[in-house]
C-alpha cells in the first residue's frame, strides 16, 4: 500500500501560522501511516485470500509461474478451507471451458456407485459379473464369471491386460464393435482380487453392471444425483458406447469448477452445500488403500475404489487422475483441494512427462506453500 499524499484541507489559509500547523499535522499523519501500514507485495495482490488461509503467497506465486511456463498446463486452481485462493488459466483454457478429463471419469463413476450402494440399488460389492450380467451375456467364460464389482473398482479383475506401458490393447478394445463383450472375452491371468492391473476397458463392465442394477445409465443417474446437487447444472458431455452404456473409464468432460466441487464433496466426506450426497463411509472406503499398485505410477502406490491413494511428507492424499495431467488432488489434513488440467493430446513419453511435471507443481510447489 502506498503512503497517502498530503492532507487536503479544502480551506484557504488566512495566515502562515495556520498553514504551518496544517502542514505539520498532515506530515504527522503521513508518518504514522508509513510506520503502521505494511506494503502489499505483488504476490499478496495476486492472491488476496492466501494470507487468511495460511498460504505463503510468494511460494504460491512461484507455483503459478511454473505452471504458466510449463508447455502444457491449462489451469491451476487451489482451494483451502473452502476458499478459492488461486485460479488461473493458460493456453486458451477458461472457467467455462469444457474439457475431456480422461480417467478422472473413473473417480466420478466411483462416486455414482457409492450413491447407488447407499440407496440399496446395488446391494453388494461382492456381486459377481455372472450375477449382474449373466442374463444379458450367456457366453461369459467360467473364469470371468466370479469377478466382483469390488474387483473391478480396485482394478483387480485379473484380466490379461497392459495399458500403462502400451496402448496397443486399449486401441484394439476401442475399435471393437461391442465394448462390453470384448472385455468379457479377455483371458484371465491372475486370480481376481489379488493383483492390480490398470484397465480402462474393464470399467465398461462397471457401466453395464450399473445400468442392469439401477435401471439407468451412468450419465442419467449422474445428472440427477450428482451433477445437479454439485451445481454442475444441465449435466456434462459424457460419451456412450454402441449399446448406450456411458463410458465408465473416460469420455466425461468437465469445467474446472466442476472438478473443484467434486474435490470439495470428498473433502467434506460426502456433503456439499449442507446436503448429503454420498455417505461418509463410501468416501472413506473409496479413498482408503484397498490394494497395492506395486508402484505402478509415481506417487501412486495405492488404489481405493477408482481413486489413487498416496502420501507425501507428513500428509496422506488421494486423487482423481487423468492421462497427460488431469488432477483432482485432495489433502484432508490441510483442508486442501487442487485441480489441474493439462494438454493430453500428446502421446507416449511426452504425455507421461507432462503428467509428471504437472504433479510436481502440485506436490512440490503448491503443497509447500501451505503453512
Amino acid at each position: 500500500m502506498m503512503a497517502p499524499g498530503p492532507l487536503s484541507i479544502g480551506l484557504r489559509m488566512k495566515s502562515d501560522v495556520f498553514a504551518v500547523a496544517a502542514l505539520t499535522f498532515a506530515l504527522s499523519l503521513t508518518f504514522i501511516s508509513c510506520a503502521t501500514d505494511q506494503p502489499v507485495s505483488a504476490a499478496d495482490a495476486r492472491f488476496p485470500q492466501a494470507a487468511a488461509q495460511n498460504i505463503d503467497a510468494n511460494r504460491l506465486a512461484q507455483a503459478y509461474e511454473e505452471a504458466k511456463l510449463n508447455g502444457g498446463v491449462k489451469c491451476l486452481l487451489v482451494v483451502r478451507n473452502g476458499v478459492l485462493v488461486g485460479e488461473e488459466y493458460f493456453r486458451s483454457d477458461g472457467r467455462d471451458s469444457l474439457y475431456h478429463v480422461r480417467s478422472v471419469t473413473k473417480s466420478v463413476v466411483s462416486i455414482l456407485f457409492g450413491i447407488a450402494v447407499d440407496r440399496g440399488l446395488i446391494r453388494s460389492l461382492d456381486a459377481t459379473v455372472q450375477d449382474c450380467l449373466g442374463d444379458s451375456y450367456e457366453d461369459i467364460p467360467p473364469a470371468t464369471r466370479s469377478i466382483t464389482i469390488r474387483n473391478l473398482l480396485t482394478m483387480s479383475g485379473g484380466f490379461q491386460w497392459e495399458e500403462l506401458q502400451s496402448f496397443s490393447l486399449f486401441n484394439l478394445w476401442e475399435r471393437a464393435s461391442d465394448h462390453v463383450q470384448y472385455v468379457l472375452q479377455l483371458p484371465i491371468m491372475n486370480t481376481p482380487g489379488t493383483t492390480f492391473t490398470y484397465n480402462t476397458a474393464a470399467c465398461q463392465l462397471l457401466s453395464a453392471i450399473f445400468k442392469k442394477s439401477t435401471g439407468v445409465h451412468l450419465l442419467e443417474f449422474a445428472r440427477q444425483n450428482l451433477f445437479d446437487p454439485l451445481d454442475i447444472l444441465g449435466g456434462r458431455p459424457w460419451v456412450a458406447d454402441e449399446h448406450g452404456y456411458t463410458y465408465g473409464g473416460y469420455q466425461l468432460s468437465l469445467k474446472p469448477l466442476d472438478m473443484i466441487n467434486i474435490g470439495l464433496l470428498y473433502l467434506n466426506e460426502g456433503e456439499f452445500g449442507g446436503r448429503r450426497i454420498v455417505s461418509a463411509d463410501w468416501v472413506r472406503a473409496s479413498t482408503r488403500l484397498q490394494i497395492s499398485t506395486n508402484n505402478a505410477i509415481p506417487n501412486g502406490s495405492g488404489y481405493g475404489y477408482l481413486w489413487w491413494v498416496s502420501h507425501t511428507g507428513q500428509h496422506d492424499f488421494y486423487y482423481a487422475n487423468g492421462y497427460g495431467g488431469q488432477f483432482i488432488v485432495v489433502v484432508p489434513t490441510l483442508r486442501l483441494v487442487v485441480v489441474a488440467r493439462s494438454n493430453w493430446t500428446y502421446s507416449g513419453r511426452t504425455a507421461d512427462n507432462q503428467w509428471m511435471s504437472t504433479m510436481d507443481i502440485i506436490l512440490n510447489r503448491v503443497l509447500p506453500s501451505v503453512r
